[in-house]
């Protein structure tokens, strides 16, 4: 507990942050260490952001239902707390919200010619993994629809890694499928309830309190509380030695500066 004198003044800086932007939160959690790890990446600018971008893309045969499409595409989002989640500004708390509506964006190719439809997709596809995501408003998943022609459609689906990964597009697309194939049948859907993800997240912040987390943490802080051993892997030829840095006018002046050992 910090205390602060009486006349100390406090500096309060604004923050654009709306929580309920994205739709009304309907509970909070502790990010994962790893996410919170993907946000601080993210803080380096918007290139560091989208080499977190994952997308794939669905080829659709015959005859779409796009309604059927997008009550699919509404229910996965509604499944999943991953889908609906997005982050406090330090990254520090997951805020789930409630389903937003999906934006299912139609963009009309079948008037041009096969080069040209290949041209558009190409960059369609590269814009989707281009275009940074906002981890504090959201959404953390978008959607594309392609038209080729009346029979064949191209879905591209984008989501950042931060709540995302390989084994969730396995999970979505398969969802996806018996979705789009039980709505356009009109009947109901028979899928399991999904994991929730803010359960997972708890049950991460609960054991890194646990005894067996901490007995572990002591175990190997124990094991290298010594020097570190120097790992000599062999090589295809020998290590060149290293040679002090010699000024010069593209590297500068060059100045050894001793450290003491201590700051005090």
């Amino acid at each position: 507990m910090s205390l602060l004198p009486v006349n100390h003044q406090l500096e309060i800086t604004s923050i654009d942050f709306d929580p309920f932007a994205g739709g009304e939160v309907l509970l909070t959690a502790l990010a994962t260490e790893s996410q919170q790890e993907i946000w601080a990446s993210v803080q380096i600018g918007d290139d560091a952001n989208c080499a977190y971008n994952e997308s794939v893309t669905l080829q659709l045969q015959g005859e779409l239902d796009t309604a059927a499409l997008q009550a699919a595409l509404q229910a996965v989002v509604q499944r999943h707390e991953a889908l609906r989640t997005t982050f406090s500004p330090d990254g520090q708390h997951l805020c789930i919200t409630e389903a937003p509506s999906v934006e299912l964006s139609l963009t009309d190719l079948s008037g041009l010619t096969e080069p040209n439809q290949q041209e558009n997709i190409a960059a369609l596809q590269k814009q989707a993994v281009t275009a940074p995501f906002d981890l504090e408003h959201g959404p953390l998943f978008r959607v594309e629809l392609l038209k080729l022609n009346a029979q064949e459609h191209l879905l591209l689906l984008t989501a950042h890694h931060i709540v995302f990964d390989g084994w969730s597009w396995g999970v979505v697309i398969s969802e996806l499928g018996q979705l789009y194939s039980a709505f356009q049948q009109g009947t109901k859907p028979e899928l399991d309830d999904p994991d929730r993800f803010s359960q997972y997240a708890l049950m991460l912040e609960e054991a890194q309190d646990s005894e067996e987390t901490i007995a572990v943490e002591q175990y190997w802080l124990q094991q290298f509380s010594d020097a570190m051993p120097i790992v000599d892997f062999p090589t295809d030829r020998p290590r060149r030695r290293c040679e002090p840095l010699t000024p010069t006018a593209s590297t500068g002046s060059c100045r050894l500066l001793w450290l003491p050992a201590s700051s005090n």
